[in-house]
């Protein structure tokens, strides 16, 4: 502020390191400055100071030093966004562009379980629209995590500094201790999160597993509303996810359900669908006891009518490669393509698996074909890699030796590792008129001989190979490999 009498302008930067300060004035001196000396936090620091007193300079340095540095700033990603989003476009953009391509790195950050209530209903409510690798539970769990570490750390009304360094000390939150006004706590803080979480979503298990335990934090009225739709909701078949489209001359002419063959009934993975000999009220890291009384009698009926199930049923798709959240994922990703709302979901009905039925062309064509929408699911024989891909058509059997194309614009495909927390590569059709190839002597194969193609001589085993041409991107850097399994599933919408 200027001074109207001696001509001096102040300016004030609250918490400013009068070391820094002198930093700054030696710049302003002899203009030199190695800021690969100074922690993150003193670099931001440097940038508000250089920024408040007019420095342009030395501001757009500093700024192009952190543009050059992203791993640093994905980091410290809450607290870089925190100090840039007002005044430091360039630093807001970059942050804005990890969040898109580093959703699934930015949310496991430990930075995350200290961020004020308001950072993380701006990072739940932004996360983006094509972002699917944080199925609905994890997005609960990680609630849940930040709220009691919120509560941990003293962040409520009674806050004296005894109770703050009680919770502080202890290495787990001792649940069996807690009291109304931690669960009234930990309701203010769960409350805002709740448009964010589509708990229809949850797996019926995981929500009696997970959320069931935190019902104290959740409103009445919006528990009993998911919890009769994971009870009592019985799910009505209706007819694939078909297209209408004139450039096509496909029909889906074939609506029954596929054969259950007893060859298929596997059992799913450990991570699957695999169901609890009994209930355990403790099966959550964080699980407050259970409750016996509930002053709701309705809610108490249905919550008895659950623990009598014991467990929820999952999908009967039977998969023994990929489990309930990948299952989630392909939903979202689904919905994606259609322009279809997070609340639709889908049936998915095993039609082949290669170990069950062989692993010709021949095979596939004899389960699969005429069957509506489908996603068809590729493991690696050398690594722990699922590739697959979604066509919302028929497969369909063109005469010997030839070829043909389906048209939809509609049409991905992808690669989950599931060895290292990689972000699952999700490839949007681009060119949609050679979105889907078939072809006798070929399995499930997407783009013009190209970009997801499994092939070999007919009656022989295939293997697949990858080049990028008609899809956004190359799902698999290795050009080529060996199935060791696959499964291919009818994709049938459901009636919520």
């Amino acid at each position: 502020n200027e001074n109207p009498v001696e001509g001096r302008v102040s300016i004030n930067i609250p918490n400013f390191d009068p070391k820094l300060f002198a930093v700054i004035l030696r710049y302003i001196y002899d203009g030199s400055i190695e800021l690969e000396k100074f922690e993150i936090q003193d670099v931001l620091q440097l940038m508000v100071g250089a920024n408040e007193f007019g420095l342009v300079d030395l501001t757009e340095h500093i700024q192009e030093f952190l543009l050059e540095r992203k791993e640093l700033v994905k980091e410290h990603f809450f607290l870089v966004s925190r100090i840039s989003k007002d005044n430091f476009k360039k630093i807001n953009d970059m942050c804005d562009t990890i969040l898109v391509q580093e959703t699934f790195t930015i949310f496991n950050l430990p930075e995350i379980l200290t961020v004020t209530q308001e950072e993380l209903l701006n990072f739940y409510a932004n996360l983006p629209a094509t972002f699917d690798s944080l199925s609905e539970i994890i997005l609960w769990d990680k609630l849940v995590e930040w709220a009691v570490n919120q509560l941990k750390d003293g962040v409520r009304e009674d806050n004296s500094e005894s109770n703050v360094n009680a919770r502080r000390n202890s290495s787990a939150y001792d649940i069996s201790e807690m009291n109304e006004d931690d669960f009234y706590t930990l309701k203010k803080f769960v409350e805002p999160f709740m448009d964010y979480i589509n708990f229809k979503m949850i797996s019926k298990n995981d929500f009696l597993q997970k959320v069931r335990p935190w019902r104290q934090i959740l409103d009445d009225s919006f528990y009993i509303r998911f919890l009769e739709y994971h009870t009592f909701n019985n799910i009505d078949v209706s007819s694939p996810p078909e297209e209408n489209s004139s450039s096509d001359s496909q029909h889906f002419i074939d609506h029954h359900q596929p054969s259950q063959d007893n060859s298929l009934q596997y059992s799913p993975n450990d991570n699957s669908f695999s169901q609890p000999d009994e209930f355990s009220q403790n099966s959550h890291p964080h699980s407050p006891t259970q409750q016996t009384d509930n002053p709701n009698p309705y809610l108490s009926h249905i919550m008895n009518t659950m623990h009598d199930m014991h467990v929820f049923p999952e999908h009967d798709s039977n998969s023994i490669l990929i489990d309930q959240s990948h299952f989630n994922l392909i939903t979202q990703w689904i919905n994606h393509m259609h322009g279809r709302g997070h609340d639709t979901t889908y049936n998915f009905d095993i039609l082949t698996r290669g170990s069950a039925h062989g692993f010709t062309a021949e095979d596939f064509h004899e389960h699969c074909d005429n069957k509506g929408a489908t996603i068809s699911i590729l493991k690696s024989k050398d690594e722990n890699v699922l590739v697959g891909g979604y066509n919302p058509k028929n497969w369909i059997t063109p005469e010997e030796g030839k070829h043909k194309y389906t048209v939809t614009p509609h049409s991905f495909i992808f690669s989950i590792d599931l060895e290292n927390e990689k972000q699952p590569i999700f490839s949007e059709v681009k060119l949609k008129h050679f979105a889907i190839l078939n072809k006798a002597d070929m399995g499930p194969s997407f783009g013009k001989f190209s970009d997801l193609m499994t092939c070999g001589k007919k009656n022989c085993k295939f293997g697949c190979k990858f080049k990028q041409l008609c899809y956004e991107k190359l799902i698999m850097e290795e050009k080529r490999f060996v199935i060791q399994e696959y499964e291919v599933f009818r994709v049938v919408k459901s009636k919520n």
